[in-house]
């Protein structure tokens, strides 16, 4: 608590109760009654009797203050001018500034005359037509042929004259006591951002916005009060007062609005771009429309008026009062309160206006001339009277705080600051430390004398009270970094009521005033309850109306409250704090203030978008959640929901959206081993090869463990193992490129079966046959014929091009399978990875700004104790998606499955920390302790905040955007978009009936034609992919060089590594190690020796003779190239003209159709014995891995007993069918040639860029060997 001293000054009393001014009147009176008595005039006694009871009345003490101060304020009021005027009003100064002055007077002439048509006659005039009229109606009245009609008009004519010319006496009454407002007001000019005083000094103003001050901890509460505001006011010096302003003020949404249209703007960029269809755009700006005329009803016709709060700094000297403005902003930003100087004139004057007055148009002052700035910021009139103020013809009752409770704690003059319809005026004077210690001591003096004399129980507590709170205060100035400060609060009530009560209710018709009722009462009833007490301030309108204007002066500082600076800091009146983010979605209000959140707003505090919505069944999570995603929708996002409840069907609907049942392959499969790019190896970018390969490699070992639970370690790491093999005889390997394949090209179930299978009939190891026995049951589930085969089994068909995707978990769920509906989950989670990284493509395409949004609803029902790898998908997606304009959204009823394991409680914690926003709707008292707990590493929950989660109404939410910004408000949304997401089919109000189709047609205008052009582009563009990606399945390709790449690849450098080449040829030699070879191809296939021998069955050794003529392999390699190259062409010729030989002659690497062939030698007699001297050596770099398998043959004896292994293998192969191995036939071409093996050879050939089955290029060899032999 904080302490409220009593009065500093204390009046002194010569006796009990009686002051000098007192003593005063009674001598005067005293004096008056000799005089009297002496006298000699008539009836002298009963003069003296007058006196004397006049002097009684003066004395009586009414509301502590004698009658005769109240006597002395009624004369200075008398003698006070009570009118005042500007000389032009807003409305001639706006005509004067836009040049239509006098077509403003000709219509308020006009006006006039309909209204009296007298006015404009002279005073004898008006009384000769007046008597004119007197005598006309009264013989209507007389006649007896009158209707009553005819005579009741007649009655209210006399009315409306006589009214009239009430009216027209008191106006020229009152311009006759006019006087101007410059008077009375105290500003004089404002200029370069100070508000100027007449030239004796100037003034800057701060604004500050409002903060949740209600959930700070104890420490920063104290930082924020006393060790940076308590400073500012530590720090003033001289005479010149501080105010603290609070103002009503209606909030301008025009930026808003502007945002708005540019989103409409995006949607239109979208659909041009044809990501969106013509049904899905005209349902997101139907909802967009909704949005814009929410805006501009509250922009221009229901305005919001809300409080506003600045401080006011003085000085003479600008330099110093920069200085400590500047130093202000600094310590209130460290305070933690968002902070801005107003600097522009516009601005300043703006908000001067505002402190006198509320109904006018803001936006007129830029229309005006800028040396008409002051003069519009003044009130237009002003008329006092004994107990109010007409402000513009806005009756306000001007009051001052009186008395204060003597011990308040933090933010004590937040509530009754925050009432509507009030301006507050704090002013506080700096007061000389000395001086007050001074003034301490003679009231404490004072005021023990009075304690002594004094009987009365009431009293005797008043002043006991007074006195500790005197000394408590004397011991912190004297001891502590204190100061005092003389403080007086001014309250301004504009009394809407009140004023259409004296009025024809014109004023206050289309007034942003709150109307209420009694509202003086009402609101000196409100500060009571504070502990505080008002003075009505009869006969002093005028000068308390002075003191709550923005300045230095204060006219009643000798009456005011001296309290120390910490306290006046803690009055802290900016409380309660509303967000309102500009571009935002409007997603409800907060005490009758629009709240709009911008989720992908990024400022110190707000980092990500990602969301998490906690709240038991029934308290509104749905309904919020809802309200989010047609927003989201309508700002062009695209949208993926995981729905267990089958939620969102109406909403998918509405929004020609697409619902995927995930319990079947109906809508779209999706191959668990279909390699979809993720999110990781996106970031990693080049970094990793083969990074994509290897990660679902990893995803599917946890795919797995999900949906096959028994497994044990050993047989899952043999089921990886056999992955990798069936990978391989789909021809896919690390250093595949995944770019080219598509959803046919991966393995399914039934390959992983077969593999499986095969490998179970081929071992004969007992232990291996029983392990592939239990995996070929685990396996046979999912593949053909079984239980399961109808979710997995099959390339991926699931396409999402619409913008709000739906995942229907219900019938999974529904059938109790948890351990299918998880591994679902991860597929789909796996499939949103790849779309996010295909959105964030398409912005960067087309230059959008798309949003993506990925919801998972009631995400406990995924979670496994078992297996908690949702909340691991979930942490990752949450930590990744920021960086692709992305959001996830986690909701959740069953707070218990958060933090149901310490393992499960440390990942959902993980995702807390990694969520931006929470929106917590009401909870169960046994739910509470488990949010806590979830909580507890991100910023915690304290007790109140638990109490308004427990106590919450349905549909309000408790929102977390950081651990400095929390906020309370209810969640509402227009009717309209109410029924978007609850009602099916849903009928547009903007572009269906009379002039629907004309609006949505003027809305669409040209776009209609871009969007159908880009979308013949796609179009056409997919399909020449498709040709061209048909046509490399269908033919033999060989990536094609250049002859220096050639040389290159054939001489490399001692220090290059071995290419990938090699270990791409181990690799589909080992996947087809069961097609052994039936006959070796012979050298005549290959080579066009002028002479071919007729027997090269045996294989042929290396020459001994040093003479011998080696075969060029690069002539080799050049001829099936050229004849490849020949095929694919004259193939590819007829599907497009686009794919012509002339365009591919213009290629770099081209190589023509009929390429020279240098003429090979036939080789001498191969000798069987080992050559004397051998061949000169090619070496090459071998990797240590393939060394053994790919040697150089050098004795005879090794390869006697590499024939006598093949022959062994060809015996053990009888039955199998024919099969064709490139290793084998370039292996035996190369061994008549020299010592070196083919394997280091053909390590330089692009293999991995063969996009056909080596059985095709067998049969292509067989089939060119006998057109060579023909």
């Amino acid at each position: 608590m904080r302490l409220i001293p009593g009065k500093t000054k204390v009046k002194i009393e010569l006796f009990k109760g009686i002051t000098l001014g007192d003593v005063a009147v009674t001598v005067i009176a005293l004096a008056l009654v000799t005089l009297v008595g002496l006298s000699s005039i008539p009836g002298r006694l009963y003069i003296a009797l007058v006196i004397l009871g006049i002097t009684g009345i003066l004395l009586f003490r009414l509301d502590e203050e004698p009658t005769y101060r109240l006597l002395i304020h009624c004369l200075k009021y008398l003698s006070f001018p009570r009118r005042f005027f500007r000389v032009y009003d807003d409305k001639h100064m706006l005509a004067r500034a836009l040049g239509t002055e006098k077509e403003l007077y000709l219509q308020e002439l006009e006006e006039k005359l309909k209204e009296d048509p007298l006015s404009d006659l002279t005073s004898k005039e008006r009384r000769k037509e007046e008597k004119k009229l007197f005598k006309e109606e009264k013989k209507i009245l007389k006649s007896k042929a009158s209707t009553d009609e005819e005579k009741n008009q007649v009655w209210k004519a006399r009315a409306k004259r006589s009214e009239n010319n009430k009216k027209r006496k008191q106006e020229a009454k009152e311009e006759k006591e006019e006087n101007f407002i410059e008077d009375v007001i105290p500003f004089t000019g404002v200029s370069d951002g100070f508000i100027e005083y007449d030239g004796k000094y100037y003034g800057t103003i701060i604004e500050i916005s409002p903060i949740e001050f209600r959930f700070f901890s104890v420490y920063r509460r104290n930082a924020s009060i006393e060790d940076h505001f308590g400073k500012i006011l530590r720090a003033l010096r001289d005479d010149y007062a501080f105010n603290i302003i609070k103002i009503e003020r209606p909030t301008i949404y025009e930026d808003y609005l502007d945002k708005e249209y540019d989103k409409l703007d995006a949607l239109r960029a979208s659909y041009e771009s044809g990501l969106l269809s013509e049904e899905e755009l005209q349902a997101r700006v139907e909802i967009q429309y909704d949005r814009i005329n929410a805006l501009r009803d509250i922009c221009y016709d229901n305005k919001v008026v809300q409080p506003f709060y600045y401080i006011a700094l003085f000085n003479s000297d600008k330099r110093q009062l920069l200085i400590e403005t500047e130093m202000a902003l600094t310590e209130l930003a460290a305070g933690e309160l968002p902070v801005r100087r107003l600097t522009e004139n516009k601005e300043l004057c703006v908000f001067l206006k505002y402190t006198n007055s509320v109904d006018f148009e803001e936006r007129d002052i830029d229309k005006l001339d800028p040396e008409d700035y002051i003069s519009w910021a003044m009130p237009e009139s002003l008329r006092f009277t004994t107990r109010n103020v007409a402000i513009n013809k806005i009756i306000t009752h001007q009051l001052r705080v009186s008395t204060f409770p003597s011990t308040v704690g933090d933010a004590w003059l937040a509530g009754v600051m925050s009432i509507p319809g009030t301006k507050v005026v704090v002013k506080c004077t700096p007061m000389d430390r000395a001086a007050s210690v001074k003034a301490i001591d003679r009231s404490l003096a004072e005021l023990r004398g009075q304690y002594s004399t004094t009987s009365t129980d009431s009293k005797l507590l008043e002043l006991e009270e007074h006195i500790e709170t005197l000394s408590e205060l004397l011991v912190t100035l004297q001891q502590d970094n204190e100061a005092l400060l003389t403080v007086n609060i001014y309250i301004s009530m504009y009394d809407s009521v009140k004023t259409a009560e004296g009025t024809d209710g014109e004023f206050v018709k289309d007034s942003v005033l709150p109307v209420i009722a009694d509202m003086k009462k009402t609101l000196t009833r409100n500060w009571h309850e504070a502990g505080m007490r008002l003075n009505p301030m009869d006969f002093v309108q005028l000068q308390t109306f002075i003191g709550s204007q923005v300045s230095a002066y204060d006219p009643f500082v000798k009456e005011g409250r001296g309290i120390p600076a910490n306290t006046i800091a803690a009055m802290y009146p900016w409380v309660y704090a509303n967000i309102s983010d500009e571009g935002g979605m409007r997603l409800g209000e907060h005490d009758g203030v629009p709240v709009f959140i911008d989720f992908f707003k990024r400022d110190a505090e707000r980092v990500n978008s990602n969301m998490v919505i906690i709240g038991k069944s029934g308290a509104g999570k749905s309904y919020g959640t809802k309200s989010i995603l047609v927003n989201m929708a309508s700002e062009d996002a695209k949208i993926f929901i995981l729905d267990p409840e089958n939620e969102y069907m109406e909403l998918a609907e509405n929004l020609h959206g697409k619902v995927i049942n995930v319990g079947n392959a109906s809508q779209g499969r999706l191959n668990p081993f279909h390699i979809i790019t993720a999110l990781e190896d996106d970031e990693a970018g080049d970094e990793a090869v083969g990074g994509s390969f290897a990660t679902h490699l990893q995803f599917l070992e946890e795919f797995f463990r999900q949906i096959l639970p028994d497994i044990d370690k050993e047989s899952l790491e043999y089921l990886n193992s056999l992955v990798e093999r069936t990978y391989a005889n789909k021809g896919i390997i690390p250093e595949t490129p995944l770019g080219g394949l598509g959803p046919m090209d991966y393995p399914v179930f039934d390959d992983l079966y077969d593999v499986v299978l095969a490998e179970f009939q081929r071992t004969d190891n007992p232990y291996l046959r029983t392990m592939l026995q239990t995996l070929i049951n685990y396996v046979s589930k999912f593949s053909t014929g079984g239980r399961n085969s109808n979710i997995w089994n099959g390339p991926s068909t699931i396409t999402t091009d619409e913008n709000f995707t739906v995942f229907n978990f219900q019938s999974l769920l529904a059938n109790r399978n948890q351990t299918i509906a998880n591994a679902q989950m991860l597929l789909v989670l796996k499939y949103i990875d790849n779309e996010i990284i295909k959105n964030r493509d398409y912005n960067r395409k087309y230059g959008l700004n798309r949003k993506i949004v990925v919801v998972i609803d009631e995400a406990h029902v995924f979670i496994d104790s078992k297996f908690p790898i949702a909340l691991d998908f979930m942490f990752q997606l949450a930590k990744r998606i920021r960086k692709y304009n992305g959001m996830q959204i986690v909701i959740t009823q069953n707070v218990k499955d958060f933090v149901g394991s310490e393992e499960i409680a440390r990942k959902s914690t993980a995702i807390i920390n990694a969520c931006q926003y929470s929106f917590i709707f009401g909870l169960a008292p046994n739910d509470m302790d488990d949010l806590v707990k979830l909580y507890d590493k991100a910023g915690g929950i304290n007790e109140m905040e638990q109490e308004q989660i427990l106590t919450a109404p349905r549909g309000h939410a408790f929102t977390i955007m950081s651990p400095t910004s929390r906020s309370f408000f209810k969640v509402a949304v227009p009717d309209t978009l109410v029924s978007m997401f609850e009602k099916p089919g849903y009928v547009s109000r903007y572009f269906t009936g009379r002039g629907g189709d004309e609006n949505w047609e003027n809305y669409i205008g040209n776009s209609r034609e871009v969007h159908e052009e880009n979308t013949r582009e796609k179009e056409l563009a997919r399909n020449v992919e498709k040709i061209i990606e048909d046509e490399k399945r269908s033919a033999v390709t060989f990536e094609e060089i250049t002859a220096e790449e050639a040389d290159k690849l054939w001489n490399p450098e001692p220090e290059e590594k071995v290419t990938s080449a090699l270990e791409t040829l181990m690799a589909a030699k080992q996947a087809k190690e069961e097609d052994e070879l039936e006959e070796l191809p012979e050298i005549e296939d290959i080579s066009i020796p002028d002479e071919i021998p007729e027997d090269l069955s045996e294989p042929v050794q290396p020459s001994s003779q040093p003479e011998g003529i080696s075969l060029n392999i690069a002539d080799i390699v050049d001829l099936i190239r050229a004849e490849v190259r020949r095929e694919f062409e004259t193939e590819l010729a007829k599907i497009t003209p686009a794919l012509e030989a002339p365009e591919l002659r213009e290629a770099p690497n081209y190589v023509p159709e009929e390429a020279e062939e240098e003429p090979v030698e036939e080789p001498e007699e191969v000798e069987e014995a080992v050559p004397e001297e051998e061949p000169e050596e090619i070496t090459e770099e071998i990797p240590e891995e393939v060394e053994e398998e790919f040697t150089v043959p050098e004795p005879v004896e090794e390869q006697e007993e590499l024939d006598e292994g093949d022959e062994e293998n060809e015996e053990d192969d009888e039955d199998d069918s024919f099969s064709f191995d490139l290793m084998s036939l370039l292996d035996e071409q190369l061994k008549s040639y020299n010592s070196m093996d083919i394997e280091e050879r053909m390590e330089e050939i692009e293999a991995d860029t063969l996009e056909i089955s080596v059985e095709d290029l067998a049969a292509y060899v067989k089939a060119k060997r006998k057109r060579i032999g023909a």
